[in-house]
């Protein structure tokens, strides 16, 4: 799959699967869900990790990520009329590069 830019991302992608290379700015860990916030050089989205969506491994090393980790994330394109751009991107694997 080839990369997308965050700038490219938008709610007419609702559904489409995408790979992220970016920043990690932020890491919230809740106990069923975590919230990457996402960063590269042409702007920032919203990940989110779902304890039902993924292995109990990788659930828990995307709470072990820190913040300003580059990390790579396979995910779908959501729309989500609470976050901040409208969309977020629904994890399904992440990894620290």
């Amino acid at each position: 799959m080839e990369r997308t830019w965050i700038a490219d991302i938008n709610k007419e992608m609702d559904g489409k699967n995408v790979l992220l290379r970016a920043w990690a700015a932020d890491v919230r860990d809740l106990a069923k869900i975590k919230f990457l916030l996402l960063r590269d050089m042409t702007g920032q989205v919203q990940a989110v990790a779902l304890k039902d969506n993924l292995s109990e491994d990788l659930f828990r090393d995307i709470g072990k990520i820190h913040p300003e980790s580059v990390v790579e994330v396979e995910g779908v394109v959501k729309e989500n009329k609470t976050a901040r751009l409208g969309y977020e991107i629904v994890v399904k694997n992440c990894k620290v590069l």
